[in-house]
């Protein structure tokens, strides 16, 4: 009777495991497509702009600049916050005018969202909202990275609109 009991419990991991297993492997549903806006207008590069960053700007778009006020990207991804390779979608939203972005990140489970990542970076104040994880919310190594991110993830845009 003792050997039937740890049989069944055996089982029943072994089919948690194999089940959970199983479900990181199937790829995350699309978000919604977005209906794309006008092909932005070009312009010279802003005279205020560091040295460095106005040689990379030529570098890549020679002498005038895309004049981009929002953005939304989507896409899916494999991501690993816990160190286990989760499939995810998300949606990040740019708003150039405010130096800000907001980054909807999902992780799925046989498609199905099981944790939620939230990064929102206000005119430098960032908010991290890990769900399980833990939320930071204005610390400063948060702030100074969501800045490099943000405007990392700009420049790539904009080389990908030429």
């Amino acid at each position: 009777m003792l050997i039937r009991i740890f049989a069944a419990i055996a089982s029943f991991v072994v089919l948690m495991v194999v089940g959970g297993w199983l479900g990181l492997q199937v790829k995350a549903r699309r978000f919604p497509a977005v209906v794309p806006g006008i092909s932005p207008r070009m312009i010279p590069p802003p005279p205020d702009l560091p040295a460095p960053v106005l040689r990379f700007a030529r570098a890549v778009f020679g002498e005038t600049l895309p004049e981009i006020q929002s953005a939304v990207v989507l896409g899916r991804a494999r991501l690993a916050p816990t160190g286990m390779s989760m499939p995810t979608r998300f949606r990040f939203y740019y708003d150039v005018a405010r130096s800000s972005h907001y980054h909807d990140i999902q992780a799925t489970w046989f498609t199905l969202p099981f944790m939620r990542i939230h990064e929102r970076n206000l005119e430098g104040h960032a908010i991290l909202d890990l769900g399980i994880l833990g939320r930071v919310e204005d610390a400063p190594h948060t702030n100074r990275a969501g800045m490099q991110g943000y405007w990392g993830r700009y420049w790539r845009g904009c080389h990908r609109l030429r």
